[in-house]
């Protein structure tokens, strides 16, 4: 599922989306939010709103048949919130895709509210696009490109190690693996002895896979992260904080590079231990003006 967010959306989100969805033999969904009808100013017409939103989605989904003619691209127009929407969806769906923010990038710090909320509370692998981001298609497969990991010894790395050497083995590129260490210290003796057995399953499960493993002593996991990514097609990294929840806070490595985002960075989750209270009550689909849901079998036209 990936967000349209006009007119924050670009491109290289949607195509990293149909990517995804192309390699999984998924259909991809557009998801997209109109402001509920109390909020609207005096002068517009909620009609009007609710049919521009509709448009947004169908000239998306276009533009996407256009590009992959064999994608599979269903719409869904929501009233309220995006992201409690796309939180609510997320317990269905394999990957969220939410473009980010130009704003967010900016020197002065300003964080995207949209990829912060849906990161904290999603319970699928959330996929943050920067913008102006040079897409990498399953279909150009190249061995000059890496993917980036952080490993810490935590159960949130060992899942995002596991996707990234799958993420790797999918785009045909190689595998970076990043430790920031205190050197000499017990915990890094540790931490080293615990992703040493980890690699050691990766290699026999991905014998193919080209895998580099550096420990930077120099910089901070943040600082090292950004480093070593900052020519990668793909950055993945563990959701660490309290996660699972809405309003969960997210910890001061992830929000950074949410913040500073070296490249498309894939966030990816546990399963929450208990069953999650996250769902439809947290938005309304919405019906068109013609008086059917978008969501309601609609397809680009090739699909008819």
């Amino acid at each position: 599922m990936v967000a349209v967010r006009a007119p924050l959306s670009e491109y290289s989100c949607l195509q990293w989306a149909a990517w995804r969805a192309l390699a999984a033999g998924v259909p991809v969904t557009l998801v997209h939010s109109v402001a509920p009808a109390g909020s609207l100013p005096l002068e517009a017409c909620d009609a009007d709103v609710v049919r521009a939103g509709s448009s947004l989605l169908r000239s998306e989904a276009s533009r996407l048949s256009s590009g992959f003619p064999t994608l599979q691209v269903d719409l869904r127009l929501y009233r309220g919130n995006l992201t409690q929407a796309l939180i609510g969806l997320s317990s269905n769906a394999s990957l969220l895709v939410v473009g980010a923010n130009r704003v967010a990038l900016a020197p002065d710090g300003v964080q995207d509210p949209v990829v912060l909320g849906v990161v904290s509370a999603s319970l699928a692998p959330v996929l943050v696009v920067p913008p102006g981001s040079r897409g990498v298609g399953i279909h150009q497969r190249t061995a000059k490109g890496h993917v980036v990991v952080g490993v810490d010894g935590s159960a949130q790395s060992f899942m995002a190690l596991t996707c990234a050497a799958a993420e790797a083995e999918r785009l045909g590129a190689a595998l970076r693996v990043i430790m920031a260490l205190k050197s000499g210290s017990a915990e890094s003796r540790t931490l080293m002895n615990g992703a040493s057995a980890s690699l050691t399953t990766l290699r026999a499960d991905y014998p193919h896979l080209s895998v580099s493993w550096i420990v930077d002593v120099l910089r901070s996991p943040v600082h090292a992260l950004m480093r070593h990514s900052r020519d990668a097609v793909l950055l993945v990294i563990g959701r660490h904080g309290e996660g699972a929840k809405a309003g969960a806070k997210l910890g001061s490595v992830t929000r950074t590079l949410l913040s500073h985002l070296p490249c498309p960075t894939l966030v990816t989750t546990l399963p929450p231990p208990v069953e999650s209270t996250v769902g439809d009550a947290l938005f309304t689909e919405y019906p068109t003006d013609a008086g059917h849901g978008i969501d309601d079998g609609c397809r680009t036209p090739h699909q008819e």
